[in-house]
C-alpha cells in the first residue's frame, strides 16, 4: 500500500504528461499513491504519481506514471498517445488516451486496445478530504 499523496502532486503529473485521470482514480491516489484495483477481470497495480514531499514518498513513487509510460514506449505496439496508469506484472497495462475519458486495457503481445471495465470501490465515489 502506498502513502497518500496530494492534489498538487496529481495535478503536476497530469500537467506534465498532458492527461487527465478519472476522478475516482484521483480519489484513490489521494488515499494511497499506488494501489491495487480490479479491471477487466484482472488485478492491476496502479502506478503512483511522483511525490517528492519526503524521502519515503520519493522512494515509494519512483515507478511513477510518467516513468512507467516512458518504459512502455519501448514496446513497438504501444500507442504514442497513451499514458500508462497501471500494470498487471505481465507486460500489459491500463492506459489513458488523449482526448478520451475511458480507461483502456493494452495487450503488449497484440498491441490491441479495449475499453477496460474498472471496478472502482464504492467509497471512492464519495468526497475525500485532501
Amino acid at each position: 500500500m502506498g502513502l497518500p499523496t496530494s492534489e498538487s502532486h496529481i495535478a503536476e503529473a497530469e500537467h506534465s504528461g498532458r492527461f487527465a485521470l478519472p476522478l475516482p482514480w484521483k480519489r484513490m491516489l489521494l488515499r494511497s499513491n499506488g494501489f491495487s484495483i480490479e479491471a477487466s477481470c484482472e488485478n492491476w497495480e496502479a502506478f503512483p504519481v511522483l511525490d517528492q514531499s519526503s524521502r519515503k514518498h520519493i522512494a515509494r513513487s519512483a515507478n511513477h506514471i510518467l516513468r512507467e509510460t516512458d518504459s512502455f514506449r519501448d514496446f513497438p505496439a504501444f500507442p504514442s498517445e497513451a499514458v500508462a496508469i497501471a500494470g498487471n506484472g505481465s507486460g500489459d497495462c491500463l492506459v489513458l488516451l488523449a482526448g478520451k475519458s475511458d480507461v483502456y486495457f493494452w495487450n503488449h503481445e497484440t498491441g490491441k486496445l479495449d475499453i477496460a471495465d474498472v471496478n472502482y470501490p464504492k467509497s471512492d465515489f464519495e468526497e475525500v478530504d485532501a
